[in-house]
């Protein structure tokens, strides 16, 4: 599971993350070619979705890649765009429960 995990954290920074900052630097918006020519906050946001082999860098980094995430679509966001805040907020509140039962807090600064 732990590899999974990994993996999907990949997939995320590749087709999303990765792009949508690469769209608010100005950049063309293509995977995370690039993504270390953007501001520091930007890079650091994307480096703290890696994760380790191990099931807390994994929540943590996953909790990193929902506060990028937020902060991209509300800069990117527009009014048409859908939000199913009650998914989200679901979602969220399960991988809480996952991050107590491992006994793990997100990192400074992340949310959920």
């Amino acid at each position: 599971m732990r590899l999974e995990a990994v993996d999907f954290l990949g997939a995320l920074r590749r087709f999303a993350l990765g792009p949508l900052a690469l769209q608010l630097g100005g950049a063309r918006p293509d995977g995370v070619r690039r993504t270390e020519g953007l501001s520091p906050d930007a890079v650091s946001g994307l480096v703290a979705t890696v994760a380790a082999y191990d099931a807390s860098s994994c929540y943590r980094a996953l909790v990193s890649a929902i506060a990028v995430y937020r902060g991209q679509r509300a800069a990117l966001g527009t009014p048409s765009l859908v939000r199913r805040s009650g998914a989200e907020a679901e979602s969220v509140a399960y991988l809480e429960a996952i991050g107590q039962t491992l006994g793990t807090e997100p990192a400074p600064g992340s949310a959920p």
